[in-house]
């Protein structure tokens, strides 16, 4: 069964994924370059990774210096992809030499250009994925600068005002996986405990929307008073799957993703292994409720999809999750 609809995801993105408007990770052409890397891999058929290596090369004559930087559709999310690519393997490439531009326009965005949150979360999205894993080649100078620069949006983050923001729980996201790192710790758990009102357990308890529940996850290594009401949420969103089959409102493809996400957050973080397998036994069910890919206008690249075929094949063995780590 997972052969046959992951045939049937690389057919539909072959005939369309070079059309997508978007250059983008999310909704674009490098979300199905990312995939056909790994479909190559998945079917020893070298013919895809060629048609991957060209909708980057199509991706790279299109970018100019007024490119957006917004991580869905723009540079940060482009640069995330390729950075991605180059530590896996599937590119042989000096990722430092490749994206020279990219951390140059990311670099002047954040001293010269006025960042709403979710902007700058963008650029350090995009950043994190450039200091996480470097290699014994990777440029000293540009990791020190990389690292530099993520330090001045953490000191952004200080001065910012977030009463009303709606990207609070991005912003603390990407606090918490920068935590991990060790890159800056005291301020970070200045602005973690200035914000921590707005993640009173009693909130968290209540709170149903699946894709706030994965994000308060690492908070927990932020906020150490979190942690039952977390486990708790995510324990019932996992008891409403195993009823029903998926999450409320989700189709079976969603659900799949969310219960991967689920399981590398749980990983990743250290919490309640119990998660990361009950979530294993679950990936079963979402599977078994496909009947047909839906391709929906707009959803052909990782959110949609090119992340639908990457989710199946890590289900079957045949991709590490890593790769979730794009979806922000």
């Amino acid at each position: 069964m997972i052969a046959t609809h992951l045939t049937n995801i690389a057919d539909m993105l072959l005939l369309n994924g070079t059309l997508l408007e978007s250059p983008g990770l999310w909704y674009g052409r490098m979300g199905v370059a990312v995939f056909f890397f790994h479909y190559a891999q998945y079917s020893g058929n070298g013919m895809f990774e060629d048609y991957a290596v060209e909708i980057i090369e199509q991706i790279q004559a299109e970018i100019h210096r007024n490119s957006p930087a917004d991580y869905a559709n723009g540079l940060t999310g482009i640069g995330a992809g390729i950075e991605y690519l180059a530590q896996n393997g599937f590119l042989d490439i000096n990722p430092d030499e490749i994206l020279e531009d990219f951390d140059n326009r990311i670099h002047s965005d954040i001293f010269y250009v006025p960042q709403e949150n979710n902007s700058l979360m963008s650029l350090g999205q995009y950043l994190l994925c450039r200091i996480a894993h470097p290699s014994s080649s990777s440029d000293k100078n540009r990791l020190l600068s990389n690292r530099e620069m993520i330090i001045r949006i953490v000191n952004i983050l200080e001065n910012s005002e977030f009463s009303e923001d709606k990207y609070l729980t991005d912003v603390l996201s990407f606090l918490s996986r920068l935590h991990r790192l060790n890159v800056y710790n005291p301020q970070i758990e200045q602005i973690a405990e200035r914000l921590k009102p707005h993640f009173r357990p009693e909130l968290i308890f209540t709170e149903s929307n699946p894709e706030k529940l994965l994000a308060y996850i690492p908070l927990i290594q932020l906020y150490d008073d979190i942690e039952e009401a977390v486990i708790q949420s995510v324990k019932n969103a996992i008891q409403k799957i195993s009823e029903s089959g998926t999450l409320s409102g989700e189709n079976a493809s969603d659900t799949l993703i969310w219960l991967l996400r689920c399981k590398r957050l749980t990983g990743q973080t250290g919490i309640c292994q119990e998660l990361a397998s009950v979530s294993d036994k679950l990936i079963e069910n979402p599977i078994g409720q496909f009947q047909e890919i839906r391709f929906e206008k707009g959803k052909l690249s990782l959110k949609g999809c090119a992340g639908t075929g990457l989710a199946l094949m890590t289900t079957a063995g045949k991709c590490k999750d890593n790769w979730l780590d794009l979806w922000g």
